[in-house]
């Protein structure tokens, strides 16, 4: 029979490579007031899923300076 304890690459544990990758996001999406989600996943798949999703975010500021414009008196 077949061993239910294999584990794909998606549940094997996140890599360092991805870590850095995802800090890497997080700074960027900091320093231009971006909103990228929050990271809690442990395993290759998770990361995998939430660079797919959150690269690219992190240079669209949630800041917008023309909000405001048209309250100067």
């Amino acid at each position: 029979m077949g061993d239910c304890s294999v584990k794909t690459w998606r549940d094997k544990p996140i890599t360092e490579k991805q870590k850095a990758f995802i800090l890497s996001i997080q700074e960027d999406a900091a320093m231009n007031d971006a909103i990228v989600a929050p990271f809690y996943g442990k395993t290759k798949g998770e990361a995998s899923d939430w660079i797919d999703k959150n690269n690219g975010k992190q240079f669209y500021s949630a800041y917008c300076p023309h909000e405001n414009a048209g309250d100067r008196l």
